[in-house]
Formats: structure tokens, sequence, C-alpha cells
């Protein structure tokens, strides 16, 4: 069995922005959030989830900006 070919890059940033502004669509559209409370939630979102996937998919593909 053949191995699945590797997204590129291009298409591994656009799947983490598409699901990044679908997670912020459900948060602003939470009625039982306050502003303040989707800030933070939107805050704490982009830290934990995106900016270590984002981390992931640039040493993927450019190492040599990670000196590696």
């Amino acid at each position: 069995m053949a191995d699945k070919p590797k997204p590129s890059f291009f298409m591994s940033i656009t799947a983490v922005l598409r699901r990044t502004r679908m997670h912020f669509r459900e948060i602003n559209f939470d009625k039982n959030l306050t502003d303040e409370d989707k800030r933070k939630l939107k805050e704490f979102y982009l830290e934990h989830f995106v900016a270590p996937r984002a981390r992931t998919i640039l040493k993927q593909f450019h190492p040599e900006d990670f000196g590696e």
C-alpha cells in the first residue's frame, strides 16, 4: 500500500486557519458568553492550540528557520 501524500505547507496552514475561524465563529455566536469571556477563550485557543500547531507546521516545512 502506498503512503498517503503529505499536505503542502499552504494546505496545512489553510486547514489551521479554517479550523480557527470556525471555532471563533462558534465562540462569537455563544449567547451565554460575555465579550470578556469570548476574548479570553480566543486568546487561550490561539496560545494553546494554534501557536503550537503553527510551530509544528513551520518546523516541518522550514526546519532551517529553527536551526535544525
